[in-house]
């Protein structure tokens, strides 16, 4: 997990005087020497050209040194934990980052998480809306967007300005390469028709923060070597959009027990979750489970597999908390779609991000001079 105590989410995007705990467990007994670095990288997320010494003061890589057992937990596990930045290692430039977790060589690495360093010199104001377009009018969302400079001269840079913009925390459903289209003495405008996203829908959750109790979304609950959670089947293919509250693809760890919370970094048990998906058989496509928790990975771990009295189920071990998760689909080419099983709706609740990105005059790095975020209210 990457927290950010400044949103109280998983958001890794932070100024240059604040920080972010990245934190893994290791189902083991035992605890392992572990070692970490950071990368500089561009706005697509490629490691940049600069030495370290160019982007970072202080160690180019350190230790993990906050290490703890799980404790009373059923799976036994060792709790890795680090800030950053820290008074170890402090980075010099805005941008894109990657922190590599390794073990003997940074060739070799155990856990990748990407967040990203803002230099504050532009404000940017999301606006999204129904994008209503003849063919699909109620699928989609368009985004205007504007940015107010207030850092630099914008005529210096104006070639090399661009905006990217995601949803859900999700980089692979990303918009990138945008051009202004407006300008005036200290602000830009992006063309709304070229930043359009799939409505898609409110994302499904489940709650085990208690083991022997089942959460709304849970029908039952089982004891066996671990604490098995069978979650309620979902419907595939809704017809229409309602609401429901959900955290915009997030996820929480979260120990219940005896009638208080406890400390679920270490405490917190691993269960077996169960998840279903009534649906008949999709042709030529694969269908798997996606959230934050899993950085919206499409990989046969989180691939389901589909049964002939007709649904898909996946099991996935994982910590006690709460979670929110969608269905994505892959076709035999290879593309991805976040919105086939649950529909796309303009109404939708999403979190929308854009990162506004230029090269620095006589520098050859992409700089995250503005960041800003869309939170629909209800």
């Amino acid at each position: 997990m990457i927290f950010n105590p400044q949103t109280n989410d998983q958001t890794p995007v932070i100024q240059m005087n604040e920080y972010l705990i990245f934190s893994f467990d290791e189902l083991s007994n035992n605890l392992t020497n572990y070692n970490f670095t950071v990368y500089h990288c561009d706005r697509n997320w490629n490691k940049s050209d600069l030495f370290q010494t160019q982007y970072l003061n202080g160690y180019f890589s350190d230790i993990i040194r906050n290490r703890s057992y799980s404790f009373n937990t059923l799976q036994k596990y060792a709790h890795y934990e680090l800030q950053f930045p820290n008074q170890n290692i402090i980075p010099k430039l805005s941008g894109n980052y990657k922190l590599i977790i390794y073990k003997d060589s940074e060739e070799e690495p155990v856990l990748t998480y990407k967040f990203s360093i803002l230099e504050n010199l532009a404000n940017l104001f999301i606006k999204p809306e129904r994008n209503n377009n003849g063919n699909n009018p109620d699928l989609n969302q368009r985004l205007n967007i504007k940015a107010t400079i207030h850092g630099f001269n914008l005529n210096q840079v104006l070639n090399s300005l661009e905006l990217i913009t995601i949803q859900n925390n999700n980089w692979n459903q990303n918009i990138s390469e945008i051009k202004p289209q407006f300008t005036s003495i200290n602000s830009v405008s992006f063309n709304p028709l070229d930043i359009v996203f799939t409505g898609g829908n409110e994302f499904h959750f489940f709650d085990t923060k208690e083991n022997t109790i089942n959460g709304a979304s849970t029908q039952k609950i089982e004891r066996n070597d671990f604490y098995e959670h069978t979650l309620y089947f979902d419907e595939a293919f809704p017809m229409n959009y309602y609401y429901t509250p959900d955290v915009n693809g997030a996820y929480y760890f979260r120990k219940f027990n005896l009638g208080s919370e406890r400390d679920a970094t270490t405490e917190a048990d691993y269960v077996w979750v169960l998840f279903g998906l009534k649906s008949p058989k999709l042709e030529n496509k694969d269908v798997y489970v996606v959230g934050m928790f899993n950085d919206y990975t499409i990989s046969d771990n989180y691939k389901m597999q589909y049964r002939e009295d007709g649904f898909y189920e996946l099991p996935l071990f994982l910590k006690q908390g709460y979670y929110n998760y969608e269905y994505a689909t892959k076709d035999n080419l290879g593309n991805v779609n976040y919105s086939e099983i649950d529909g796309s709706f303009w109404q939708t609740e999403n979190l929308y991000q854009a990162f506004l990105y230029v090269k620095p005059w006589g520098f050859s790095y992409d700089a995250l001079v503005g960041y800003g975020e869309y939170r629909q209210p209800r």
